[in-house]
């Protein structure tokens, strides 16, 4: 064997006869003298001069002899590694599971301990013995990561020795592909439920399978383990974080219910009222999220409702889309863009069949929030709403309260925007309820009102017949009489 290894740094190589001498004697010794003290030596040698030869099945055979009769031998733990690699190269795994578990057995002072371990967790994943080998790895990561609860994978990695961090960066992948085979989320919380040991690793773990579940195309699955992180730390504080992950694993695959269900859990789990919030002060950005998803809540289910036909699925639907739009100004009273929340509101509120609410959301759209170009609209929305539940209380006793509602409505439209292109329509409408409701005092002063704007000849016809026939029937006939030859003189409609 010296011979053999002096030659071998020779080009052409070692004389195959030397090697072959060498596996004789040594196959003598162990055959004539199985007592024989060095004969862990004797084995080690033997499979070294297999293994010159290309011999491989013999070399394994002699490194496997050596660790089960001498496992107390300096030579074991290398017979072990060396033999676990051979059968690991050719896929033979459950042989050289043993052979590294071998290895592991004499303990972490072992030569070649760390590596074997890894190892012998690959032996186990490519077995598909998942759960075994995510304990493997896991262990192989509490040791080599830095102390303490670890919040990022690629900081934790960082801080580990050089020459370790490819395989810890390994190590965490393969149990992120470990748990993914396991069933994703709900494996992983099984397992920390079960083995707490590792939990200050428990956000890598989950993030990790997160990311080896969207590269696989396993959106739902992907979302899921996001979701089951939050489940078993409802209160960690990048909650919000692996919920906006599962979010967006779902649009990803193009699961938009699902994703629009976690967008609402999103705005509703860390709204800043909620429970979330007790212990902490609200995060801006998660702050700028809820209010995100709120506005795309409502904005979703009004799209939706508008795309529904039957009647009564179309207005719950656009009530949703009232909910959320409530829940944003609520939230968030100061928004610059409530003005345009509370319009869509009340729109949402209109054709959802809330038409009182309606009104009463587009007046204080109008009126109450600071000055903004849709106060005009909103003002008439709310005088055009008012008259609508005055013809859908048709016959019924709240019809005169809610025709007072609608004068209302529009005397303040009038007052507030002198220069609404639709006041004198406005006034003119309101002359009319005024009317009907036997007001004729004031019908009188609102259409003589319409007469002193800029009026249509149709609008000056329905104002100049309001006074006259309110002015006749007061029997205030020469008040009448002017009023009728006014309307005589207009041209005939």
């Amino acid at each position: 064997m010296q011979l053999a290894d002096a030659d071998s740094a020779n080009p052409e190589g070692f004389h195959v006869s030397d090697v072959r001498r060498a596996i004789q004697d040594y196959q003598r010794v162990l055959t004539d003298h199985p007592g024989y003290a060095l004969n862990d030596r004797v084995y080690y040698q033997l499979a070294r001069a297999h293994q010159l030869l290309g011999e491989t099945e013999p070399a394994i055979a002699a490194l496997t002899q050596l660790g089960l009769r001498y496992p107390q031998s300096a030579r074991a733990a290398d017979a072990y590694f060396r033999s676990g690699e051979m059968l690991f190269a050719r896929s033979r795994f459950r042989e050289a599971e043993g052979a590294y578990a071998g290895l592991l057995a004499l303990g972490s002072e072992a030569p070649h301990y760390e590596l074997a371990q890894y190892k012998y967790g690959w032996s186990l994943y490519k077995q598909s013995l998942h759960d075994r080998a995510a304990e493997v790895f896991l262990a192989v990561l509490d040791r080599d990561l830095p102390a303490g609860t670890l919040e990022d994978a690629t900081s934790a990695i960082a801080a580990v020795a050089r020459d370790k961090q490819e395989r810890a960066q390994d190590a965490l992948r393969v149990t992120a592909m470990s748990f993914a085979a396991l069933g994703g989320g709900p494996a992983v919380n099984a397992h920390f439920e079960r083995s707490p040991k590792a939990s200050r690793m428990e956000t890598l773990i989950y993030s990790a399978l997160g990311e080896a579940l969207l590269e696989k195309d396993r959106y739902t699955d992907a979302a899921g383990t996001y979701i089951a992180f939050i489940a078993r730390h409802p209160a960690h504080a990048r909650a919000p974080e692996f919920q906006t992950r599962a979010i967006a694993a779902y649009g990803r695959g193009g699961f938009k219910e699902q994703a629009i269900q976690a967008q609402e859990t999103y705005a509703t789990r860390y709204a800043p009222d909620s429970a979330y919030w007790a212990s902490r002060t609200p995060d801006p950005a998660v702050m700028a999220q809820v209010r995100q998803h709120l506005d795309e809540l409502g904005r979703y289910h009004q799209a939706s409702a508008q795309q529904t036909t039957a009647l009564p699925a179309r207005q719950a639907t656009y009530l949703k889309a009232a909910g959320w739009y409530r829940r944003t100004l609520d939230l968030f009273p100061q928004d610059p863009k409530a003005a345009d929340t509370s319009l869509l509101l009340a729109d949402a509120l209109l054709e959802g069949g809330r038409v009182k609410d309606a009104a009463a959301q587009y007046a204080y759209t109008a009126y109450e929030l600071p000055g903004h170009a849709r106060a005009p609209v909103a003002a008439l929305a709310s005088v055009q709403a008012w008259q609508r539940l005055v013809r859908e209380t048709e016959g019924t006793p709240v019809q005169a309260e809610t025709r007072r509602s609608s004068i209302a409505a529009a005397l303040r439209l009038a007052e507030a925007f002198p220069a609404h292109p639709q006041r004198t329509q406005v006034l003119m409408a309101a002359a009319e309820d005024q009317y009907v409701l036997g007001e004729l005092d004031a019908a009188v002063v609102t259409a003589e009102r319409v007469l002193q704007a800029q009026a249509t000849p149709l609008l000056r016809r329905g104002a100049l017949g309001i006074v006259a026939d309110a002015r006749f029937v007061q029997k205030k006939f020469p008040e009448a009489e002017a009023a009728y030859t006014q309307l005589l003189q207009l041209p005939a409609p």
